[in-house]
């Protein structure tokens, strides 16, 4: 994320990517290992400051949010372990703070996944599948990060 954040509210399709580990045959968060996704959908809290009912996901002196990458290199330079296996692109919802390479957001739902021709393809896939029921399947990473341009220049708000 960037030392000078930028805050947007998002108001229309934007898309930003993202990886996954895999728990229990679900997609999980890499840094939060609990099932935060359901139906392809994640809503974020704040665990550091959970009692706090003035405190906004996701928050410039804070460290929640759902965080997303602009472009699947960034997520290999970070994640590269995950990322060469399964890469997601997700819609982000409502209030979004912008970084030099990416964005946190408070909500996000997964509208298309790839997983790589890998000895685990078979388990990565059916995690996927399990987790976000409405996404779709890309056998091609560069065709499902085509058809959905990332980035905050892209909104249709």
């Amino acid at each position: 994320m960037s030392e000078l954040p930028t805050d947007f509210e998002v108001g229309g399709d934007t898309f930003a990517v993202r990886t996954f580990a895999v728990k229990d045959g679900r997609l999980t968060s890499i840094t939060h290992g609990s099932g935060h996704w359901n139906d392809g959908r994640c809503l974020a809290i704040c665990t550091v400051h959970p009692d706090d009912p003035d405190h906004m996901v996701p928050s410039e002196d804070c460290t929640c949010g759902i965080y997303a990458w602009w472009r699947p290199e960034q997520l290999l330079d970070q994640y590269e372990d995950h990322a060469k296996r399964v890469i997601a692109v997700i819609r982000m919802e409502g209030a979004c703070i912008e970084g030099d390479r990416g964005v946190k957001s408070n909500a996000a739902e997964i509208v298309a996944w790839w997983v790589a021709d890998c000895d685990d393809t078979a388990m990565l896939a059916a995690a996927c599948e399990a987790s976000a029921p409405g996404a779709r399947r890309f056998f091609d990473r560069d065709v499902m990060t085509g058809l959905h341009p990332t980035g905050r220049s892209h909104t249709n708000g």
